[in-house]
């Protein structure tokens, strides 16, 4: 296989992978009615409960295997060793630092979020699902 071929397969697992998200996303809100209980977390345990939370976060995986792929095909990005390490370090470095700033900020604005709280699965399904949308229209027009 040819380096096109591996972003074409890249590309169209990541769309699958968006879709799937994005049905879930829109399963869990329109199924989920029962407010939440929320569990205070022992500050001696808070460090490995953020380690699980973001093993957990597969919500990035697709994204950038598809922004890779999307910059490839643009030929803004040429696939080299030194080119890979610095997107992979920037964007692990910009990955930490936004969820600092949101475990920062986020105590300060809980209360003002009750909205957004309370659609974030429908926001994150309507995300997700133009991404994949864009993503399969741009595979289409090639």
């Amino acid at each position: 296989m040819k380096n096109s071929e591996y972003i074409a397969i890249i590309q169209k697992i990541g769309i699958v992978i968006l879709f799937l998200l994005s049905i879930n996303f829109f399963r869990i809100y329109f199924s989920s009615k029962a407010p939440v209980k929320a569990k205070e977390i022992p500050k001696s345990k808070s460090y490995f409960y953020g380690i699980l939370m973001s093993s957990l976060n597969m919500m990035a995986i697709p994204f950038y295997f598809t922004f890779v792929a999307l910059l490839i095909g643009y030929d803004y990005f040429d696939y080299t060793i030194l080119n890979a390490f610095y997107f992979s370090i920037g964007s692990t470095i910009g990955s930490f630092l936004l969820y600092t700033l949101y475990a920062i900020i986020a105590k300060n604005i809980e209360h003002k979020l009750t909205f957004i709280a309370s659609k974030i699965d429908f926001i994150l399904g309507c995300l997700t699902g133009l991404v994949a949308l864009g993503n399969f229209i741009y595979l289409l027009s090639k």
